[in-house]
């Protein structure tokens, strides 16, 4: 009986192709939410009557 020797390589091309596309997924998520983010203006605040 003779056993086969299987390369390692797919395995490791696998995995790195799980991790590119693993990292690429936060990126994009982390993208999305800082676009998401909401705008704030600031104004000087004056004493007075208050006017809605």
């Amino acid at each position: 009986m003779q056993q086969k020797v299987r390369s390692r390589s797919p395995k490791i091309i696998a995995g790195a192709l799980v991790l590119a596309l693993a990292a690429g997924a936060v990126w994009w998520w982390q993208a999305r939410q800082a676009a998401q983010a909401p705008q704030y203006r600031m104004a000087a605040i004056e004493r007075g009557s208050l006017a809605a």
